[in-house]
């Protein structure tokens, strides 16, 4: 096997360009594939192939102007740009077909990853005024639906209320109610593989979206009432999906929310959109005159103190018996309080002993007015909330809803922002671009102290973008999306994909000083050093596979972290082993270049100064001459 590599190693050296394209065109076809699988059809996929194209003509004209048979070189650059181009576009192509065949595009990112909390919730919401009973009645059906389940442990119900959902204050009132459906535990397979011990036969083996699905399904379409059913959510309360509407005028707040809610409902695998303030129950508004309120010395507190003795009581009066105290409560009876008519004579106050009715100082109108009213930096929020399908995640959809409210117009004075995991991402999303490129800079300044060379330091670095390859394609394969998780081993693998390098290139090094030639050293190099370098590579890729299958029960949190390294390991080491050799060519060859023009322009500055100072007074030493064959004792 090694001999056989020695072999292939050669070959790769005597055309190390094409090996590079090969090892580029991987890097740039993955890429490609996963924009084309984002694109709306096969023209868009295959777009991006034109830079290529212009980039690759443009590479090749130049290339050609230099050394011999230019016409030739140049047919031959083009025809390689050309095939590059063609090959780029097949790759976004293939994208978009692998992207209509999962339904879905094949790379996914969002910022916390979903594990299995084994809750369920399901609001309830019905019509304003609804009674308890009614609302009970719902509740109960949703109940007999969730234990119907096999894999349902057991169900809590609060009827009267719901929990805030990330939105502020909670919804209260007859027309509310939640429930928390519990899950049994989940088997893991790490329960498989000890089958000589004794498991609880109760554990489920379905997992939770499917189980959240199901319920959906029993549950059905139930006259006059809202049900939601999502699940627990890992980031904290509230939908998948969140935008917060603000606006300084009342009047704009919720109509803005509403566009935003219709984009929600537009967007693919988005379900069960609403708002955090709904209409509430008919009401009747007060509108004070202020001006006829001052005419009559009045104030709006003081009208407001008398409608609230009206409808909400009075308990100044005490009624006491046998020790105890009983609250008075007096106030207008249910019948006058439903006649706008009868309000209009309440009297406000009297002046010079004459009623001041409410009909002369203000305004009465039949209204149905927000449900909660929410405030943030002064002005009216309002938020827009919706739920995913199994299948979606936050990152990605939310990467859609900006695009589509950058360029939706939501009223004068409307700002938007998003809430829950996506807001999370955008705040922290610089910070992780300085740990990444951080990372970077570290081990460069590390592999540059230990080559005493600033340029062997990128023969070691281009294992990286290998590493990133085999990292999506690891992702995509799995079906995992590319989370917080994720970027902590994707910034592992910027330290752990340089080893492999780092053995080859040493020990090139090494062989190079004992006299052998470059492409020998190489050769030698690669031989010898392929059977660590495989070693090294299949222990930590054997270590990592209980995190990749997730062996324990809520071990998918940490499942991204072994798939990414598994397989930017495994691409990585497979590439290093031709493109670094073949790297290493092209660098030193740069590297001699670089030094021999350095050491041209020395040479050139040094016979300048010799030449200005064999001149008569050219050294500022008096004769300027030297003798022939005597050598001087310092050059500066």
């Amino acid at each position: 096997f090694a001999d056989g590599y020695k072999s292939a190693l050669d070959w790769g050296l005597r055309h190390r360009w094409w090996v590079i394209w090969i090892g580029v065109g991987a890097l740039v076809g993955v890429i490609l594939a996963i924009v084309g699988s984002f694109m709306p059809s096969y023209i868009d996929a295959i777009t991006p192939a034109r830079v290529f194209l212009v980039l690759g003509i443009a590479i090749a004209l130049g290339v050609s102007l230099f050394g011999s048979n230019r016409a030739r070189r140049l047919r031959a650059n083009l025809a390689g740009a050309a095939v590059f181009a063609f090959a780029m576009a097949g790759a976004g192509a293939i994208g978009h077909f692998l992207a209509g065949i999962k339904g879905a595009p094949l790379f996914q990112f969002t910022f916390f990853p979903n594990v299995e909390s084994g809750l369920i919730q399901v609001d309830v919401t019905l019509a304003p005024g609804s009674s308890l009973d009614r609302t009970l009645a719902v509740v109960e059906r949703v109940e007999e639906a969730a234990m119907g389940i096999p894999e349902v442990d057991y169900v809590t119900s609060i009827v009267g209320r719901q929990s805030s959902g990330g939105f502020g204050v909670g919804n209260t009132g007859s027309q509310y109610a939640s429930l928390s459906v519990s899950l049994k535990p989940k088997r893991a397979l790490l329960d498989t593989i000890e089958f000589w011990k004794a498991h609880d036969e109760s554990l489920r083996t379905r997992k939770q979206t499917t189980i959240q699905t199901e319920l959906m399904q029993r549950i059905g379409k139930v006259p006059g009432a809202e049900i939601v059913v999502y699940g627990q959510g890992n980031f904290g309360p509230g939908g998948d999906i969140q935008v917060a509407v603000r606006s300084l005028d009342p009047a704009n707040a919720l109509p803005a929310a509403e566009k935003v809610a219709e984009v929600l409902r537009g967007l693919e695998g988005v379900v069960n959109v609403g708002l955090s303030s709904k209409p509430g129950k008919p009401e009747l508004s007060v509108i004070p005159d202020r001006t006829k309120l001052a005419d009559n010395d009045l104030s709006v507190a003081q009208m407001g103190a008398v409608l609230r003795v009206l409808y909400e009581g009075n308990t100044d009066a005490k009624y006491r018996e046998a020790g105890r105290e009983y609250d008075i409560r007096i106030n207008l009876s249910d019948d006058t309080r439903k006649q706008v008519s009868e309000l209009d004579n309440v009297p406000i106050t009297f002046r010079q002993g004459r009623p001041v009715l409410l009909s002369e100082v203000a305004q009465i109108q039949r209204t149905v007015k927000q449900d909660k009213v929410e405030r943030l930096d002064r002005q009216r929020q309002v938020t827009a909330y919706g739920y995913l399908l199994p299948g979606y995640v936050a990152g990605s959809t939310g990467a859609q809803l900006r695009e589509i409210l950058r360029n939706t117009d939501l009223g004068e004075g409307v700002v938007w922002q998003e809430l829950g995991q996506n807001q999370a991402q955008q705040n922290e999303q610089g910070h992780m671009a300085v740990a990444f490129l951080l990372a970077i800079i570290f081990v460069f300044m590390v592999l540059a102290a230990l080559f005493d060379n600033i340029l062997y330091p990128f023969i070691i670095q281009l294992a990286q973008p290998q590493a990133m390859v085999g990292a999506l394609l690891a992702l995509m394969i799995t079906g995992k999306p590319f989370d917080i998780v994720g970027f902590i081993a994707v910034i592992m693998l910027i330290g752990l994909v340089g080893k492999n390098a780092i053995l080859l290139v040493d020990f090139a090094n090494t062989l190079r000083a004992r006299g052998l030639s470059r492409h020998e050293a190489l050769l030698e190099s690669g031989r010898t050093r392929m059977r660590p370098i495989l070693m090294t590579t299949l222990a930590l890729i054997l270590a990592m596979m209980p995190l990749a299958v997730s062996l324990g029960r809520g071990s998918e949190f940490r499942s991204p972290l072994g798939v990414i390294i598994i397989g930017g390991m495994s691409l990585s080491t497979l590439l290093t082993l031709f493109v670094i050799p073949c790297s290493y060519t092209i660098f030193d060859d740069l590297s001699r270049h670089i030094g021999g023009g350095m050491r041209a322009v020395t040479g050139r500055l040094l016979k300048q100064r010799d030449g200005d100072d064999e001149r008569p007074g050219g050294d500022g030493k008096g004769e300027g001459t030297q003798k022939p064959g005597e050598v001087p004792d310092r050059v500066e």
